[in-house]
């Protein structure tokens, strides 16, 4: 197997296009990976609610969530990684958290802690995976399932 970094560019509507990058499979174990689960990807992609922007900030969610799908950046700093502007960050914030893309779980401070809905994305043992549905469904609100 070649040690080649594959690039396929997909533009999608919006203005946005995507990136896929394809690795060797030797060098999967040392880069941080999450599961993506098809129907929840299909989910969130097909809201049309949802703009370009919006995904974007969801994706950089994904990105800098920890184990257990829990994410505890502050709005100031998903603006600074994304090169978004703070406001337009809270925007996709709420509407993530409208639609049930993400919860909030907490505060640490003043800033919240969210949790991404595990029927999209998994970063954790897939063992663990029923333990986060449950508790995704056991929580208050309504999630994408």
């Amino acid at each position: 197997m070649t040690d080649r970094i594959i690039e396929q560019h997909i533009h999608i509507p919006d203005g946005c296009y995507m990136t896929n990058r394809v690795l060797p499979i030797k060098h999967l174990s040392k880069m941080p990976h999450v599961r993506v689960f098809l129907d929840g990807l299909l989910t969130l992609t097909l809201d049309k609610d949802l703009t370009g922007q919006d995904i974007r900030v969801f994706w950089i969610c994904v990105s800098e969530m920890e184990y257990e799908n829990f994410l505890d950046k502050t709005q100031s700093q998903l603006a600074s990684i994304a090169e978004i502007k703070q406001p337009d960050i809270a925007k996709s914030l709420k509407k993530l958290l409208d639609k049930g893309f993400m919860r909030i779980i907490g505060q640490k401070g003043r800033q919240n802690v969210y949790r991404i809905n595990p029927y999209i994305v998994l970063k954790s043992r897939a063992k663990n995976l029923s333990g986060l549905i449950e508790d995704w469904d056991t929580q208050d609100g309504e999630g994408v399932a």
